[in-house]
C-alpha cells in the first residue's frame, strides 16, 4: 500500500498529539469496517457501564476484522467514533493509542444514544491495503 500522512497541511494546528491526522492520502485496496461495538464473540455486551472494557473490546474487534482482511491497524485511513459523552473522550483516546499507532485520519462524534442503552461507543474503520 502506499500512505502518505499529511499530518499538518499547511495553517492546520499538529495533531500527532491528539493521534490523528488531518488527511491520509492512499493507493490500494480499500477496506470498509462497519461500526465496531462492545460485543463478544458469543454475543454478550462486554463491560457494561465500564467504558474502559468497552473500547478494548470495540478496539479488539476492530483488529480481528481487519485482519480477516488481511489488514492490520497499521493500514487504517480513517476512524469515525461515535460516543455517548464527551467525558469518555479521554479514556478512549488513552485505549486507542493502545492499538492504533498510524495515525490515520479520525472524526469523534458525540451522541444521544447508540444501537443499544448500554452501549457507550462504536467505532467504524476505513483501510487501505496493497
Amino acid at each position: 500500500m502506499t500512505r502518505e500522512l499529511i499530518s499538518r497541511p499547511e495553517k492546520h494546528y499538529d495533531p500527532k498529539k491528539l493521534g490523528w491526522s488531518h488527511v491520509v492520502k492512499a493507493k490500494g485496496t480499500f477496506v470498509f469496517i462497519s461500526g465496531q461495538s462492545p460485543i463478544s464473540e458469543n454475543n454478550e455486551l462486554v463491560g457494561k457501564a465500564d467504558l474502559a472494557a468497552q473500547a478494548r473490546q470495540v478496539f479488539e474487534n476492530l483488529k480481528y476484522a481487519l485482519k480477516s482482511a488481511g489488514a492490520s491497524t497499521d493500514d487504517l485511513v480513517k476512524l469515525n467514533i461515535y460516543l455517548t459523552s464527551i467525558d469518555q473522550y479521554e479514556t478512549m483516546k488513552k485505549i486507542r493509542s493502545d492499538y492504533v499507532k498510524s495515525f490515520p485520519a479520525m472524526t469523534t462524534v458525540i451522541v444521544s444514544s447508540l444501537c443499544r442503552p448500554d452501549i457507550m461507543l462504536e467505532i467504524e474503520a476505513i483501510a487501505v491495503i496493497s
